[in-house]
């Protein structure tokens, strides 16, 4: 066997290094300096689907297209002019069978005797099962953040769909009564009548004037005239209240859409505004319920935050503030929403109710995944709120004197997001 000319070595080294070829799952070559074979490993020859022996004196172009080839035929050259290596490139190939797969490859130029560059040599490992764990990986976790941002937004989607039925329920009573004085209009004694009025139509003075049955005509007609305008202000304020209920709707979603568009986008806002775009989601609801808002606001700084994670925890909390005032059975039921500064580069958000309050022990817990006093809770909307918090660089807290006491929550954030 001939003696493969690196750096001096015997023609023992040349057959140590055949069998270290031949045992290397690595696709392994040497090539000249016109990026011919001159040897490679068993694995190369096995993803050429050629012998050992065929191998010396073939190309690449022998095997690929000319175009897929002719940029690597490009890149060895520029090796053997300039003696610099290429090491560590992730390559996506196609193989014959149309399958992608992918190496990982490191070239560089060899040497002869005196050191003279004879051509390249290159190794190109097989990594296409940790591609395909990485792009698994990559899938699984936007899957989480999906799930993630849709466990946060399902808590202001379900204030708005609440609230939508709230308001749909107002919808539906409102026309229910157009519907209701529209079948009672009493078309069918105004057709009589003015088929009576055909009938005499030849001699209608003398009918209007000396008939029994026309002298109560003109009275009729000044009475249904009374009936109709008390009917068309009736159904002129019950399509108005349709109208703006509809409206209302309109701005409960669109408000929803605004902030479902703007997650994870940092921006410019005014607390005062997202608690407004709050209150309005929760408008029919607080409304339906009795309980009465108070607002008490300081003029505060603009922000720079995701505003969609601060309206996912206003919604919670005032949600959770109207559920606290309903299971107290009040007679004054009020939710107090307070925008206050809290020290340097921070603000605070507080939402209090004069609810059923929470118990000492349940104040360190009620932030736990999981962890609610509802029946028909889940555990989860305080403690996603907690985390979007946490990510804005601010806190949340709750303080409650006890049962029957009420509870303050207090969220905190920094003016700015470089504060966090």
């Amino acid at each position: 066997m001939t003696a493969l000319p690196i750096n001096g070595r015997s023609a023992t080294d040349s057959e140590m290094l055949q069998l270290l070829l031949d045992d290397s799952p690595d696709l392994i070559y040497f090539k000249d300096l016109n990026s011919r074979f001159i040897r490679g490993s068993k694995a190369l020859c096995k993803h050429l689907n050629i012998s050992p022996e065929e191998l010396p004196g073939k190309s690449d172009f022998d095997f690929f297209a000319p175009e897929r080839v002719l940029p690597h035929f490009e890149e060895e050259q520029a090796i053997i002019r300039t003696g610099q290596p290429l090491i560590g490139r992730e390559e996506e190939n196609i193989g014959k069978d149309g399958k992608a797969w992918w190496v990982l490859t490191s070239k560089a130029a060899f040497h002869d005797q005196s050191g003279k560059i004879i051509g390249t040599f290159g190794i190109s490992k097989n990594i296409t099962a940790l591609k395909k764990a990485e792009k698994k990986l990559e899938e699984v976790n936007k899957e989480l953040v999906t799930a993630s941002r849709s466990a946060g937004m399902a808590e202001v989607a379900i204030g708005v769909l609440h609230n939508v039925g709230n308001v749909l329920n107002s919808v539906n009573v409102s026309a229910g009564l157009i519907s209701m004085h529209l079948r009672d209009l009493n078309l069918e004694s105004l057709a009589k009548l003015v088929e009576l009025l055909r009938k005499n139509e030849p001699d209608l003075g003398r009918f209007l004037s000396q008939d029994e049955r026309g002298h109560k005509i003109v009275p009729y007609l000044e009475e249904l005239v009374r009936y109709l305008q008390q009917e068309q202000v009736t159904l002129s304020n019950e399509t108005k209240n349709l109208v703006s209920r509809v409206e209302h709707i309109n701005e409960i979603v669109a408000a929803q859409q605004d902030y479902a568009r703007a997650c994870g986008v940092i921006e410019n806002v005014k607390l005062a505004d997202l608690a407004e775009d709050a209150l309005k989601i929760h408008g029919a609801a607080y409304e339906r319920h009795g309980v009465s808002i108070v607002r008490d606001f300081d003029s505060i700084p603009t922000l720079s935050l995701d505003k969609h994670k601060v309206l996912q925890i206003l919604v919670n909390l005032l949600q959770n503030a109207k559920f606290a005032c309903d299971a107290s059975n009040h007679p004054d039921k009020q939710v107090v929403v307070r925008i206050k500064s809290a020290g340097e580069n921070r603000v605070q958000i507080q939402v209090a109710d004069n609810g059923i309050g929470i118990l000492p022990e349940n104040q360190t817990r009620i932030f736990a995944q999981g962890f609610t006093t509802r029946k028909e809770g889940h555990g989860f909307g305080l403690h996603s709120s907690a985390l979007a918090a946490r990510e804005m660089g601010g806190n949340l807290t709750v303080h409650s004197d006890g049962v029957g006491r009420g509870a303050t929550f207090t969220l905190k954030l920094p003016i700015s997001q470089k504060h966090a």
